[in-house]
């Protein structure tokens, strides 16, 4: 008889789908603010958060957060998701 090697299946967690959609939302957030020309520092004035923390990731965004983004750049809250 063959012996059959064991697969390792990689498991695709919630947290690592949280992760996925958090780093999109900071890219697309960069990415529209970019687009329309207004300057990281202005967004930062307006909503009272420090931008650049969270288009890099380095603070965790919560939906609230979502909303206050998507409000100051004049977009749906889905548009940062995609």
């Amino acid at each position: 008889m063959k012996k059959v090697k064991a697969v390792k299946k990689k498991i695709i967690t919630p947290r690592i789908i949280d992760m996925v959609i958090v780093s999109k939302a900071n890219l697309n957030i960069k990415l529209i603010r970019e687009a329309k020309e207004i300057p990281q520092k202005d967004l930062t004035a307006t909503l009272g958060l420090n931008c650049a923390k969270y288009e890099s990731g380095k603070k965790d965004m919560t939906l609230t957060t979502l909303s206050k983004f998507s409000k100051a750049l004049d977009t749906q809250p889905h548009m940062l998701l995609m």
